[in-house]
This record gives structure tokens, C-alpha cells and sequence, in this order.
């Protein structure tokens, strides 16, 4: 007699534990998948005319037509183990793309993009993760107002 109450104990535990028996029971859809899941998110970010360190170095909203090269930093947070990427637009023409893996639950990444002296005008980086949803944007201007 004390086996048979043993198991029927230990089976109740079981489907207790599995929900079914208090009626907490039910499927596991893609939208309760998608919301365990983190998500990166951009905790800082500028463009700048170089990178010293892993640090910007003269964060700035415009640039002269002569620049040469603008840098995107971002610091990434709860992105572990995947990826991001700095798409940078010239008039909203994309004109690159740098994916970057983040490697800690707190990440400094960077990226760069020449800029030719003719392409003067409105710019943008888009920092985007790994599906495409755009976590930051950062305008900046090269050659005008500067």
C-alpha cells in the first residue's frame, strides 16, 4: 500500500509541476519565444572623426567635405552573442554596412565609412540588430554647415 501512494504522490508532483493538473497548461507560441528573448539595445552611440582606445574621439553633427572617414561608435547592452550592424545612408541611399558581434552583456563596438569629398549632404547610420530593427539612428551632415 505504501508504494502504490508513493507513486500516485510522485505522478501528482509530476503532472503538478507540468502544469496539467492545475490547469496552467498551454502551447508555447513564436510571440512568447520572441518575448524571452533580449534584445540588444543602444545605451550610447555618436559619429566621430576617430576612435582612440575604444573610445570616440570628437563626436560631432557635421563634418567637413574633406573628412575622409567618419566613425560610428556604439555601446551596446544585453546584445551578447549576437549581432548588430552600422548601415550607413548618404541622402538615403544606403552606402554600407559593417555587421559586429557583440561579445559581452556590456559592448563597445565601432565601424567606419570613407566618405569621398563630393558626397556632401545629409548622412545617417541606422544601427540595426540581427532582424533588421533599427535600435538607434544618428544624423549628421558632411560638407554643409560645418
Amino acid at each position: 500500500m505504501r508504494r502504490k501512494t508513493l507513486d500516485v504522490t510522485l505522478f501528482t508532483a509530476v503532472l503538478l509541476a507540468l502544469g496539467i493538473l492545475a490547469g496552467c497548461a498551454r502551447k508555447t507560441t513564436p510571440m512568447d519565444s520572441a518575448m524571452l528573448e533580449v534584445r540588444p539595445t543602444v545605451v550610447g552611440a555618436v559619429v566621430c572623426l576617430d576612435i582612440q582606445e575604444r573610445e570616440p574621439v570628437e563626436p560631432a553633427h557635421s563634418f567637413p567635405a574633406d573628412v575622409g572617414t567618419v566613425w560610428c561608435w556604439s555601446k551596446i547592452k544585453d546584445g551578447q552573442g549576437t549581432t548588430i550592424k552600422h548601415v550607413y545612408y548618404y541622402e538615403n541611399v544606403e552606402k554600407g554596412a559593417v555587421e559586429l558581434t557583440v561579445g559581452s552583456p556590456l559592448w563597445r563596438t565601432y565601424s567606419s565609412k570613407q566618405v569621398p569629398s563630393n558626397w556632401t549632404g545629409q548622412w545617417r547610420v541606422d544601427i540595426v540588430d540581427a532582424y533588421g530593427n533599427v535600435l538607434k539612428s544618428l544624423d549628421f551632415v558632411i560638407g554643409e554647415d560645418t
